[in-house]
């Protein structure tokens, strides 16, 4: 049985508690702009107790996760 990227997000999502029980879901694919001017989907935005987020990215393969990465941040 093959798992979808869509599944392990909104598990994750709707058990983020049992990651960090101070952290709420802010959103799912969040939309944000990097430094370099490129744009990316962050897929759970959280924020905890004080405010601080954490950006949880999810891949399936690590191939693509090093290839996304350095495309989009680093060029």
């Amino acid at each position: 049985m093959k798992i979808k990227e869509a599944e392990i997000r909104e598990n994750i999502a709707e058990y983020i508690k049992t990651l960090d029980p101070n952290l709420k879901v802010v959103a799912q694919e969040h939309y944000i702009k990097m430094p370099n001017g490129r744009t990316a989907y962050v897929d759970i935005l959280a924020k905890d107790e004080f405010g601080c987020f954490t950006l949880i990215e999810l891949k399936k393969s690590e191939i693509v996760t090093e290839k996304k990465w350095n495309n989009s941040y680093w060029k």
